[in-house]
């Protein structure tokens, strides 16, 4: 019995797994906090590396030159004659000249008329409690008027017709037809007609004719990018319109960025 015990207990010695003890946070004395590498200084005190802080504004700075540099070389070259028109000139101006339309977007009817924008949310957005009508209360938004210009958006909430018709109450009741401010950048996107204005003067490597996105019949242009070769935008242009209908940026088989402006028709 006693060997039995002996030979038991050397078994379970032997099969005894030790855990890597914890490594602790780095103490660090201001201005510096814990990180991945031990500390580092963080002036601002926002919890955020300097250096990281630093190395995030340099690329934003070297792209906010980039695209500097990109349109005063485009104004160079307009003046100076250099500048050819091509095919997307000519797309660009014809879709330029339709003022009012409307398409979907994320599930958001877009409509675009009399110079303004209009994205109809297809939920109630909160925007918190408010000050309304000398009364705290929560404030609900479903329609946002978007101004690219000045990057601003101004919601309301408009109660829906079907809910009016049928005497239904909605969170529009006691706030229909107030502007409410609300956050440009949580409602902006890419507008279909930018992405024309983004390839004028280039010349699609390729021009396919014969898609159909949704009810209507596009041909899609093809353009490889200035810097990166293995990246190339594609982009359905609604034929009678010549707007965007689907774009996708590609790098080799990966979908890296795309959008869709789905049942586009004009009004």
């Amino acid at each position: 019995m006693r060997l039995t015990a002996l030979f038991l207990a050397i078994i379970l010695a032997g099969c005894t797994t030790t855990l890597p003890e914890a490594k602790p946070a780095a103490q660090c004395k201001w201005p510096e906090i814990p990180a991945d590498s031990g500390c580092c200084r963080d002036l601002n005190e926002n919890k955020v590396c300097d250096t990281v802080e630093f190395a995030a504004e340099i690329e934003a700075q070297k792209q906010q030159e980039y695209e500097e540099a990109a349109q005063k070389a485009r104004e160079t070259a307009e003046s100076s004659g250099r500048y050819k028109p091509t095919i997307v000139n000519q797309l660009y101006a014809n879709a330029s000249n339709i003022t009012g339309y409307r398409f979907y977007y994320k599930g958001d009817e877009v409509v675009v008329a009399n110079n303004s924008i209009v994205r109809k949310l297809t939920y109630y957005y909160p925007l918190g409690d408010r000050d309304v009508k000398g009364s705290r209360m929560k404030v609900f938004v479903n329609t946002v008027r978007l101004d690219f210009a000045n990057k601003t958006a101004i919601a309301q909430c408009i109660p829906p017709e079907s809910k009016v018709k049928k005497k239904q109450g909605t969170p529009c009741d006691d706030i229909a037809g107030i502007d409410f401010n609300v956050g440009f950048d949580n409602f902006a996107f890419k507008m279909p007609i930018k992405w024309l204005e983004e390839f004028l003067y280039r010349t699609p490597i390729s021009i396919l004719p014969g898609s159909h996105i949704g009810d209507r019949t596009a041909t899609l242009y093809k353009f490889t990018d200035l810097q990166n070769a293995n990246r190339i935008t594609h982009i359905w242009l609604d034929d009678r319109t010549a707007m965007p209908l689907r774009v996708e940026v590609r790098e080799g088989s990966r979908v890296a960025a795309g959008e869709e402006y789905a049942d586009f028709f004009t009004i």
